[in-house]
C-alpha cells in the first residue's frame, strides 16, 4: 500500500502521572507523540500519527523505502521496581480494516536488563490471516487467541505470588508460572511487515491503534468469580467468551436462546479445506475442590450426515483438558456418538438425531460424574486439579457424497446446536453423589400383553420425521436406543423396543454392568418404554449373551419386561447347540424350550420369510402352528416378524395385497404383534422407505391400512384365546383340514388336499431336503381362526388366502352372526346361519355370535 510520505509535527501532549502512596501509576496518552519519560528505541521507523484527543498511530512514514520489509517503532519507560505482586492494564483500540493487516502491537513488562517477564498485544504474522491476542511469559510459555477485525480493548497481566495471569477485558486468557525478576521497565512496540500482493489478496499494510491509557499498580488483579450463571440469548456469544486462533465464524439462527447452524456460507463455500472449526473459551474463578456444572442445551442433527464435533471441555489452569463432552462424527459413517470423557476413562455410544437437556459434571473429591439429564455416562477417578476454562468446540468436516457403497454416505453438514444455559459452582450437589438404589421389587402383578402392537425390524434413526411417519403408517412400537428417542417416539403417542446399542460381553465385566444399569436407570420410568430387546435369533454363540442380558434387564428393571426374537424352525442343531435330535418339529420345539428357559420369553417372537421369486416356501403355515403351540401351552402373546422387501435375489417384495394377507393369517394363528421387515435399510430393496432419505415408498402406503386392521382386529381378540385354525381347501405342510361337523363351515365346500407331502418330508433328520423350502404356488382357499374365553369358539376370523383375486364365500353359523368392521371398531349385524362373505386379496372378516346370544347358550 502507498502513503503519502508525511511528518506530523509533534503536538503538545497531556501526561498526567498519579502516585497512590507509590502504589499506582496512572498514565494517559493523548495528541500525536508520546510523553515524556517514553525513550524511543535505537532503530525506530517514525509512526505517522493523527491529531486528536487520543494517541493514534496510522502508519509509518517513507515506508515505500526501496527493500524495506519491515517498519517497527518501539518505546521503553523505566518504572519503580515492582518486585511483587503487581498490575498492567493498557486500553488499545484497533481497526485493522482488513485482514492484509501485517504486524502486532504489544507490550512487553521487562527488568532492568530488557529481559522480558510478559508480554501481550495483537500480532498477525501472514497476510490475509486473522489476527490474535498473542501473550507470553519469561516461563517460554505463550498463547494466541483470535481477535476480531476492529475492537476496543484492555489488556492486563498481573502477577500474583507466582502466578501471571492474561486478561483480555474480563476474560481470563492464560495462566501460567511466574518469572521472579522485578519489574522495572515495559516496551511498548508497532510494527508493520510489507508483504506484496499475490492470489490471496492485496498488499499488507498496517492497522490504525490508538492508546488509550496505561495503569500499573503493585497488586494483583482480584480472583475471577467461581461462580458461572449464563443465559446464552441472541445470535452472538457474550463478551466473556473469546474464540481462539483459527476459528470460522459461525453461523447463527433466530431463536430465543443461542442457535449455532454451522459455519459462516461465506467463508466455508469458497474455501476447499476440509475441516472448518470454531472454538470459544471463558474463564471463571479458579475452582480446586469439589464443583458442578450444568449446561442446557438442544441438538438437531436433521439426519445421520453430521460430521464434525460439538463438544464442551473444561479446563485446568495449565490449559490440559480436564473434561470432554459431547457429540462426534468424526468419519461420516452415519453414526454420531455421544461422548464423555475424564481422566483415562472413555464412555462413547450412538447419539440420538434430535435431544435436549442438562449436560452435568460433577467432582466430588477425586470422583467425576458426567450426565445427561438422569442418564450417568461415566463416572471416572481423576486428579482433582484446579480447573479455570471453558471451552465450545464446534468442528464441522466437510465431506462430498460418496457412492461407496461401505460408507453409505452423503455430503455433511453441521448439526443445529442450541446453547440455553451454563452454570459452574463450586461444591457437589447431594443429589448426583448419594449411592445408586439396590434394584427395585420384583412385580407383584405379573407383566400382561394389554395392547397389540405393530412394529418393524431394522429401520432408520428415531427423528421428528421417523416419528411422525410411524404414526401415520399405523405402528404402535418403535425402537429406541436412548430417552431422547424414547421422548420423541411418546410425542407421537408410540411405545418402544429399548435396544442397548452396545455388545457386551460374556461374562459381563463389572465396568460394562455399571454403564448397562445406568442406562437402564436413565430410561426405565419414561412412559414410552415398551420392553428391552435382549437379542435375536438365539445362536449358539448368543444364548450365552442373551440370558445375561436378560438377567441383568430384569434385575435392574423387573418392571418392563424383555424380548427375544427366536430363529425360524430349519435351522441345523449345531448352529442352536443342542444334540442331533431326529425330526424338525422336535429340534424347533427343543430350541424354543431352551430359549423359554435361559431368556424367561414373555412373549413368542419369530420370523420366517417365504416370499420366493417362482412361489412360496412350503414351511410358512407350518412355523405358524408350532408357533402357535407353544405359545397356547406357556400361555404367552405371540408375535410374528413378516417379509417386507426382498435382499436376496431368489426374494420378492410383498405386493400391497400380499402384505395383508401376512397380517391376517398371523391374526388366524393368533399373533397380537406384526413387524415388517425391514423398514428401511442398506442392501434391502422395496421396503417401507428409502433407507438414506427415509422417504416412504410405494409398500408403506399400502400397509397402513393392514396396519390399522391389525391393531383393531387383534385389540377385539385380545382377551381371547385361540382354539383352532382350520385350512378349508388345499392343506398345507402343518395345516388342519377344517372339519365337516365344525361350528363354522364354509359353503361351497372347497376341494381339500394335502400339498407338498406330509411331515414326514422332515422327520429323517435332513434339514437339507428340498421340501423343507422348497418353493410351490401359493395355497388355494380359506383359513378360520376360531377364538372364545373358553374352549367353545364365539369368534372367527374368516381369511382369504388367494392374494391375487377376490374370493367369495358363505359361512355357515349355528346361529345369529355380527361382523366387525375395523376402520370403525364397531359390530353390526351380519345376519343369520348363512353369511355370505366377498374378501378382498389376503383380507380377512371377523364375525362373532352376539354376546346375548353366548350367554343364552
Amino acid at each position: 500500500m502507498s502513503i503519502k510520505h508525511k511528518f506530523l509535527s509533534l503536538a503538545a501532549l497531556t501526561c498526567a502521572l498519579v502516585f497512590s502512596a507509590g502504589a499506582e501509576q496512572l498514565e494517559l496518552f493523548s495528541g500525536s507523540t508520546f510523553p515524556a519519560g517514553w525513550q524511543p528505541q535505537r532503530g525506530s521507523w517514525k509512526y505517522v500519527a493523527k491529531a486528536g484527543e487520543k494517541l493514534t498511530l496510522t502508519d509509518f512514514a517513507d515506508c515505500n523505502v526501496k527493500d524495506k520489509k519491515r517498519y517497527s517503532y518501539s518505546t521503553v519507560k523505566r518504572l519503580k521496581p515492582l518486585v511483587g505482586d503487581f498490575t498492567v492494564e493498557w486500553h488499545l483500540t484497533y481497526d485493522q480494516r482488513d485482514m492484509a493487516f501485517v504486524g502486532q502491537a504489544v507490550i512487553a513488562l521487562q527488568d532492568r536488563s530488557g529481559k522480558t517477564l510478559a508480554l501481550a498485544g495483537l500480532v498477525d504474522s501472514r497476510n490475509f490471516a486473522p489476527a490474535a491476542y498473542y501473550f507470553e511469559s519469561g516461563a517460554n510459555k505463550n498463547g494466541k487467541y483470535a481477535a476480531p477485525l476492529k475492537a476496543s480493548d484492555k489488556f492486563v497481566i498481573s502477577r500474583s505470588g507466582k502466578q501471571l495471569k492474561f486478561f483480555v477485558g474480563s476474560r481470563q486468557i492464560m495462566v501460567c508460572d511466574a518469572p521472579e525478576q522485578e519489574l522495572a521497565q515495559i516496551k511498548l512496540t508497532f510494527d508493520y511487515v510489507k508483504v506484496a500482493a499475490d492470489k490471496r489478496g492485496e498488499a499488507s499494510h498496517f492497522a490504525d491503534f490508538t492508546l488509550d491509557k496505561l495503569l500499573i499498580r503493585s497488586s494483583a488483579v482480584p480472583d475471577l468469580a467461581e461462580e458461572v450463571k449464563e443465559k446464552f440469548s441472541g445470535g452472538k456469544f457474550s463478551s466473556d467468551w473469546y474464540s481462539l486462533p483459527g476459528s470460522v465464524p459461525l453461523s447463527f439462527g433466530q431463536s430465543e436462546y443461542l442457535q449455532i447452524n454451522g459455519f459462516d456460507p461465506a467463508v466455508t463455500g469458497k474455501s476447499e479445506k476440509a475441516t472448518f472449526k470454531h472454538i470459544v473459551e471463558r474463564s471463571f474463578g479458579q475452582l480446586d475442590g469439589d464443583f458442578n456444572l450444568q449446561c442446557l442445551l438442544a441438538w438437531d442433527q436433521r439426519d445421520r450426515a453430521f460430521c464434525g464435533v460439538a463438544e464442551l471441555r473444561l479446563l485446568d489452569i495449565n490449559g490440559k483438558t480436564v473434561v470432554r463432552f459431547g457429540l462426534e462424527d468424526p468419519w461420516n459413517d452415519l453414526k454420531s456418538r455421544l461422548v464423555a470423557s475424564c481422566g483415562n476413562k472413555k464412555f462413547v455410544t450412538f447419539a440420538a438425531i434430535a435431544g435436549d437437556g442438562k449436560f452435568t459434571v460433577v467432582r466430588s473429591g477425586n470422583k467425576y460424574r458426567l450426565a445427561i439429564r438422569n442418564w450417568l455416562l461415566l463416572e471416572a477417578e481423576a486428579e482433582a486439579v484446579p480447573v479455570n476454562k471453558v471451552q465450545l468446540a464446534f468442528v464441522w468436516h466437510k465431506k462430498p457424497q460418496e457412492n461407496n457403497k461401505k460408507t453409505w454416505a452423503r455430503a455433511t453438514h453441521f448439526l443445529d446446536f442450541t446453547l440455553k444455559e451454563l452454570n459452574i459452582q463450586s461444591g457437589a450437589p447431594a443429589e448426583l453423589t448419594q449411592p445408586v438404589a439396590a434394584p427395585p421389587e420384583p412385580p407383584t402383578v405379573p407383566w400382561k400383553l394389554d395392547k397389540p402392537i405393530v412394529s418393524y425390524w431394522a429401520g432408520p434413526p428415531i427423528s421428528e420425521k421417523m416419528a411422525r411417519q410411524l404414526a401415520e403408517g399405523g405402528y404402535t412400537v418403535g425402537w429406541a436406543e436412548d430417552v431422547f428417542d424414547l421422548d420423541m417416539l411418546h410425542k407421537y403417542g408410540l411405545k418402544a423396543f429399548a435396544v442397548y446399542n452396545h455388545r457386551v460381553k460374556v461374562p459381563i465385566t463389572p465396568e460394562e454392568e455399571v454403564n448397562y444399569r445406568n442406562w437402564i436407570n436413565s430410561i426405565k420410568d419414561h412412559p414410552a418404554l415398551f420392553m428391552y430387546h435382549c437379542g435375536d435369533e438365539m445362536h449358539v454363540t448368543r444364548k450365552q449373551r442373551f440370558a445375561q442380558m436378560v438377567a441383568l434387564a430384569s434385575k435392574y428393571d423387573p418392571r418392563h419386561p424383555t424380548f427375544n426374537n427366536m430363529y425360524p424352525f430349519g435351522v441345523n442343531h449345531k448352529d442352536l447347540g443342542l444334540p442331533d435330535i431326529k425330526g424338525v418339529k422336535e429340534l424347533y420345539f427343543a430350541h424354543l424350550e431352551e430359549a423359554r428357559k435361559l431368556c424367561k420369553l414373555k412373549v413368542l417372537s419369530y420370523d420366517l420369510y417365504h416370499f420366493g421369486n417362482t412361489g412360496d416356501a412350503a414351511g410358512f403355515f407350518f412355523n405358524q402352528a408350532m408357533i402357535r403351540e407353544k405359545a397356547l401351552e406357556w400361555n404367552v402373546p405371540s408375535f410374528n416378524i413378516v417379509q417386507g422387501c426382498r435382499w436376496r435375489a431368489n426374494l420378492r417384495a410383498p405386493s400391497e395385497h400380499e402384505y395383508r394377507y401376512l397380517g391376517y393369517v398371523s391374526l388366524a394363528y393368533g399373533s397380537k404383534g406384526m413387524s415388517p421387515y425391514v423398514y428401511g435399510w442398506k442392501g434391502h430393496q422395496d421396503a417401507m422407505v428409502e433407507p438414506v432419505s427415509g422417504e416412504p415408498l410405494k409398500l408403506y402406503y399400502g400397509a397402513i391400512r393392514t396396519h390399522k386392521e391389525f391393531v383393531a382386529i387383534a385389540g377385539e381378540l385380545m382377551n381371547l384365546r385361540s382354539l383352532s385354525v382350520y385350512h378349508a381347501g388345499e392343506l398345507p405342510i402343518g395345516g388342519v383340514a377344517l372339519p365337516d361337523d365344525a361350528k363354522f363351515t364354509l359353503s361351497p365346500k372347497l376341494p381339500s388336499g394335502k400339498r407338498h407331502d406330509s411331515l414326514e418330508c422332515y422327520s429323517e433328520g435332513n434339514w437339507t431336503a428340498p421340501e423343507a423350502f422348497a418353493l410351490y404356488p401359493p395355497v388355494k382357499g380359506f383359513l378360520l381362526g376360531y377364538f372364545g374365553q373358553g374352549k367353545d369358539a364365539d369368534h372367527v376370523l374368516v381369511v382369504n388366502l388367494d392374494y391375487q383375486e377376490k374370493r367369495s364365500t358363505t359361512l355357515l353359523a349355528p346361529g345369529v352372526m355380527e361382523r366387525f368392521d375395523p376402520a370403525q371398531r364397531s359390530w353390526s349385524a351380519a345376519g343369520k346361519d348363512r353369511i355370505a362373505l366377498s374378501i378382498e386379496p389376503g383380507g380377512g372378516v371377523l364375525l362373532r355370535l352376539p354376546p346375548v346370544a353366548s350367554a343364552e347358550r
